[in-house]
């Protein structure tokens, strides 16, 4: 998946896989994550928000099930 960077003090870049509905977020410091099952509209509205940390504790975080892709070395 290709992500998009962003600018954004908790998000590197975005990903979006529409026929999956497939997010995935890579963090600075804790890797990337996929979110399952995210409707495009909340992928929108996360790419068009300048407030990327507050949108994302509002309607991402704990709101869809996850994995980690990757986790960065601490």
């Amino acid at each position: 998946m290709t992500r998009i960077k962003v600018h954004s003090n908790i998000l590197l870049s975005v990903g979006y896989e529409p026929d999956s509905e497939l997010l995935e977020l890579e963090f600075p410091n804790n890797g990337v994550y996929e979110y399952h099952k995210v409707h495009p509209v909340i992928y929108m509205g996360l790419m068009h928000t300048e407030a990327k940390e507050a949108y994302f504790d509002k309607h991402i975080k704990d709101k869809f099930r996850y994995n980690v892709v990757r986790d960065l070395p601490f």
